[in-house]
């Protein structure tokens, strides 16, 4: 069996969170799917709530980033709030 990577943990719950939601999705449901037991998915994880807490820091610091580029950018004050209008949407 290969070994599973931190990211692979994480897209498959965040997979699994958006399609039965967080509440509905076991530990058993995310081993499961990535084909690791649950005492597998305890070496990387305390709780579920480490995975949802992680998934959240992932998506706000990519967010941050982009935000980042797009203020050092070139692009006029206009282009920019297209720019954050469409990552708002998103």
């Amino acid at each position: 069996m290969a070994k599973t990577s931190w990211w692979e943990i994480l897209n498959t719950s965040a997979a699994l969170f958006s399609r039965k939601g967080y509440s509905s999705t076991t530990l058993e449901d995310i081993a499961s799917e990535l084909g690791i037991s649950k005492p597998t998915l305890y070496h990387y994880i305390e709780a579920k709530n480490d995975l949802l807490y992680s998934i959240c820091d992932q998506a706000v610091s990519k967010l941050l980033n982009q935000a980042r580029e797009v203020d050092n950018s070139t692009m006029t004050a206009r282009e920019k709030s297209v720019y954050y209008t469409h990552l708002r949407a998103h």
